[in-house]
């Protein structure tokens, strides 16, 4: 990003954005696995929470304290560029002052302000008890659902393990409402990974928006075997495997 261009930039999440876009980041998967990487945090639950950070950032949704502003200058290499770490910095540093109030503004004017917040949570409070008449009335005219007793199968994007630690990643399902393949079949579509092997996680249920909810799945056991790090897709999800 050229210098002549970083003053086309009056706030600081455009300039983050065109600054991803410039780097490849065009989602924020690579990005939010970097950060979590930079902090030192391996958690699923980190890397979603960051996911979701690095989308409201981008989009002015709100600004970054100042632990992940750092973070972020360090991952983007902002500091290796004199002429935009002066313009990244101004524009957060403006991002980050608080909004000001207009010192002449008229009684009137937060009279209707008042009441546009009441029509708002009038509004609110209707589409609530809306919510919940269609949610009672679909609980007292459906069947009552029938207890399957299997797990759910949950989908990890990031999984990290320790050598011997085992963790169960995806499911394979099969036709909606029906049972999945044996493992024979099913382990034959599974990639060959030297960091670790893959093993029969039994029947469970795996929600699949395709199929409307809950379907039976077979469970895909990952055991770790190796130190290194994997990335692949599966089922058209992708996977990233870190053994320590």
């Amino acid at each position: 990003m050229e210098n002549d261009n970083i003053a086309g930039y009056r706030h600081w999440h455009e300039l983050l954005d065109a600054i991803c876009i410039r780097q490849g980041h065009l989602d924020n998967m690579a990005l939010a696995e970097e950060l979590c990487l930079a902090s030192g945090s391996k958690s699923q639950e980190s890397f979603e929470a960051t996911l979701r950070n690095l989308h409201n950032w981008r989009n002015g949704t709100h600004v970054p304290r100042r632990r992940n502003f750092l973070l972020l200058t360090k991952v983007l290499q902002i500091e290796s560029r004199e002429d935009l770490s002066a313009g990244w910095n101004a524009l957060y540093q403006e991002a980050r002052k608080p909004a000001e109030t207009g010192a002449n503004d008229s009684k009137i004017d937060n009279g209707r302000t008042q009441i546009r917040q009441l029509q708002l949570m009038l509004a609110g409070t209707v589409i609530c008890l809306i919510g919940l008449a269609g949610t009672l009335a679909y609980l007292l005219l459906s069947p009552a659902p029938q207890s399957t007793g299997y797990p759910e199968i949950e989908y990890h994007r990031l999984v990290t393990l320790g050598v011997g630690d085992s963790e169960i990643i995806h499911g394979r399902r099969g036709a909606c409402g029906e049972m999945p393949p044996a493992w024979e079949v099913t382990r034959k579509d599974l990639p060959d990974i030297d960091i670790g092997s893959w093993s029969d996680g039994g029947i469970g249920l795996r929600n699949s928006r395709s199929c409307g909810g809950p379907t039976p799945a077979r469970a895909l056991m990952f055991t770790a075997t190796a130190p290194g790090r994997t990335d692949f897709d599966l089922y058209s999800d992708p996977i990233t495997i870190r053994v320590e």
